[in-house]
């Protein structure tokens, strides 16, 4: 039988979360203290347990093991499920003693210090782990999502999605969703590296200005580099796609900027983003070079954010520009306590209640049961409410004018002049 000893918790910054168990044995076995055994059990993201793995001893099975999961791993995101890696470690009797005295200690602190010296505790025995397997789970869609995404956009709404998923699954839910389809051209900003970013949204502007100039569809643009400058050129292909410049025929067919970034989405990493925002890494050029980027196209898929990344999100696209003669009107939509901070940032927030808990739709101005709601919630109560409030400015405003106007035409016959 097993001890459950201590629990680090699952919360979305740490992406994991952990026990510590001890294995008792039986008296026909001989038990005793010196004889238990403590194991450490934990749980969560692949790339978070990845990171926490023991390389040193027998790195080449560690290896092997590691590859042959990350490829299972990718099998089962691009079918569209939810995965979570399991592993474990056995720990000594010295290693949990000193470690226990510490998690003691910082479960006796204050308040929010508590929480934050209890992560920082979990994280000097989560280490060196070995991998035990995965779990895949199907998260289906509900009722009415693709349709309700398609009427919001002929609405003229932009529509982002950040999610904590892997790359891969996200994409198979946007397929699934229509958000995305297979002949967009996806632009990936998964690198860590800074400048390889920034020379990936560059290469990608100066493609869609080429393709808006030369008007020819993205499809039918590559992009080559320089051999002397290193500088990223972007030349249009004929439609047979064997490389040939294009025909003066091919050249005068009329392509509208809408529909050029109407052929565009980007797939973006949090550790990419992490490079771009300016409250992280990166700074105020970078990130309006991403803004741009964005919204020039139809679509941007953000995998793998945590909380406070989406919420950076929201303020980012939210933010007041000069350039821009109206500052856009964010909305978060979400299901799950991690969304909360991104539906508190938006100007308006809804909040589905479900199965996931009711922390956002406590923390929302509106709340709704399914997604599909969402249409009616904006096309035919916000419009509504829309009309009323405009209703109510007017009458405030007139009838103000009235009663001043009332005033000075009456002062020349009162007794005061």
């Amino acid at each position: 039988t097993y001890d459950i000893l201590a629990l680090n918790p699952f919360n979305s910054t740490r992406k994991r979360m952990s026990v510590i168990v001890s294995k008792r044995k039986s008296d026909e076995d001989g038990g005793g203290e010196d004889q238990e055994q403590y194991i450490l059990l934990m749980k969560g993201a692949d790339n978070v347990i990845f990171d926490r793995m023991d390389l040193s001893s027998n790195p080449t099975q560690q290896e092997k093991e590691k590859e042959m999961m990350e490829t299972q791993l990718l099998r089962y995101a691009w079918a569209g499920l939810r995965t979570l890696v399991m592993s474990k470690r056995v720990v000594t009797h010295q290693e949990y003693r000193e470690w226990k005295s510490q998690y003691d200690a910082a479960a006796c602190l204050p308040g929010n210090e508590r929480v934050l010296a209890l992560a920082d505790v979990a994280e000097l025995i989560e280490k060196d782990v070995a991998l035990v397997g995965a779990s895949a789970i199907e998260d289906e869609l509900q009722d009415g999502v693709p349709d309700t995404i398609q009427t919001l956009r002929d609405a003229g709404i932009r529509i982002w999605v950040a999610t904590g998923d892997k790359v891969e699954t996200a994409i198979n839910i946007s397929l699934a969703a229509k958000l995305i389809d297979s002949s967009m051209l996806q632009v990936k900003l998964t690198a860590e590296n800074q400048k390889e970013l920034l020379d990936i949204i560059d290469a990608t502007l100066s493609l869609l200005k080429t393709a808006i100039k030369t008007k020819v569809s993205p499809d039918h643009l590559k992009i080559q580099s320089d051999s002397e400058t290193n500088e990223k050129i972007v030349t249009p292909t004929s439609e047979d796609g064997k490389g040939q410049p294009l025909s003066e025929k091919e050249k005068a067919r009329p392509l509208p900027k809408k529909y050029v970034a109407d052929c565009m989405s980007i797939i973006l990493s949090g550790k990419a983003l992490e490079n771009l925002l300016k409250e992280q890494k990166g700074d105020e050029s970078t990130e309006e070079k991403f803004l741009e980027l964005a919204n020039a196209c139809k679509v941007v898929v953000a995998c793998r954010v945590s909380p406070a990344q989406k919420s950076l999100l929201v303020k980012m696209v939210g933010k007041p520009r000069i350039k821009d003669k109206e500052s856009p009107v964010t909305l978060a939509i979400g299901d799950g306590a991690n969304d909360v901070p991104m539906i508190q940032e938006a100007r308006v927030g809804v909040g589905i209640s479900g199965n996931e808990g009711l922390q956002a739709a406590n923390s929302a101005d509106f709340s709704i049961a399914q997604f599909r709601f969402l249409k009616k919630l904006l096309l035919v109560h916000g419009r509504w409410n829309y009309r009323r409030n405009s209703n109510l400015v007017i009458y405030v405003t007139y009838s103000w004018m009235v009663q001043t106007f009332l005033l000075y035409f009456y002062l020349p016959y009162s007794r005061v002049v």
